[in-house]
């Protein structure tokens, strides 16, 4: 009787399932259809199989291998393999920010009104973050000539290097902030040369960013 189940819906599918010989068929695409539900009526029936021989042991039954065809399209097409995942960026790919104190992320910031309260509050306008860069080299960065003017007039050194060489005038000079690169060079700033031999002048050459040909003027008077 164990196999009763199985005989049934085998029955049932004969009855449901006339041969392909006895139905005229209209295209190509209809038989080829026609064989994509039989193919899926055998294989329900081979799982029942599987699950009443299984429920006799009071085993699970086991699951299938995942089909090599895709019957919700039209056609019948092999599934394609996953793409591989993304390899994760390389710890160079992922180098870390530089390390800074409050003062100096309020210069890269071009905060203006929080400079000027560390400063007030005794901030040293001369410390350096991991890169080497002091407040005054991150306010030239983004051109902030107000934080620039509280900088110097608080002591900051306007020829301090960083860890390539450059000065603030550079970083100024570097991305055409005029107004920065005036302030520094009114100041007293130098127009020294960076690790690469590069002075304020040769960077401001190179660049086409802001008001370029305006601090090329300036760095040349």
């Amino acid at each position: 009787m164990r196999n009763t189940p199985f005989l049934f819906s085998t029955w049932l599918l004969c009855l449901a399932s006339p041969s392909s010989a006895q139905i005229p068929w209209q295209t190509e695409a209809e038989k080829e259809k026609y064989r994509r539900y039989q193919q899926i009526q055998v294989e329900q029936i081979e799982k029942h199989k599987r699950d009443y021989y299984n429920m006799g042991k009071g085993l699970k039954p086991p699951q299938p291998p995942p089909s090599p065809y895709n019957y919700s399209s039209s056609k019948s097409t092999k599934l394609r393999p996953s793409a591989p995942a993304a390899a994760s960026p390389s710890a160079v790919e992922r180098a870390p920010a530089a390390v800074r104190n409050p003062l100096q992320k309020a210069a890269a910031k071009g905060d203006y009104a929080s400079v000027r309260a560390l400063l007030g509050e005794g901030a040293d306008p001369n410390s350096l973050d991991s890169a080497g860069n002091s407040a005054l080299h991150l306010s030239a960065a983004v051109g902030d000539w107000r934080s620039l003017e509280a900088l110097i007039g608080n002591g900051a050194q306007l020829d301090l290097a960083n860890k390539t060489g450059q000065t603030a005038l550079h970083l100024a000079a570097r991305s055409g902030f005029l107004e920065a690169t005036e302030l520094l060079l009114k100041a007293g700033a130098q127009q020294l040369k960076d690790a690469n031999g590069q002075t304020p002048l040769d960077l401001a050459r190179k660049s086409s960013q802001g008001s370029a040909r305006e601090v090329q003027a300036a760095l040349m008077r």
